[in-house]
């Protein structure tokens, strides 16, 4: 959806940490761009990979941290998620 902004309004919080995860992802894994924020979450689909769910309340390098070691840890188990959600303590990976 959109966020119904006017010129000269103040861009909400969520949304400038949901573009800098955006942009931290791009560097290391293909995501096309693009996202979608829902409550305080942010939700991104990795091409060819798994839909990985990012809590906009966290720090943003841990949950870029939290995703490569998810990532590299699916990878020596040779799985191949559906879904990755980094919003708790512990990720859950759903296959």
């Amino acid at each position: 959806g959109t966020l119904g902004l006017n010129i000269g309004a103040r861009i909400p919080e969520r949304v400038v940490k949901g573009a800098e995860i955006l942009d931290l992802l791009q560097d290391s894994y293909n995501v096309g761009g693009r996202g979608s924020i829902e409550n305080n979450s942010l939700a991104v689909k990795i091409i060819n990979g798994p839909l990985v769910k990012f809590s906009l309340e966290k720090e943003t390098i841990a949950g870029i941290r939290a995703l490569q070691l998810t990532m590299d840890q699916v990878k020596m188990d040779s799985l191949e998620p559906r879904e990755i959600d980094l919003r708790f303590s512990n990720p859950i990976v759903v296959n």
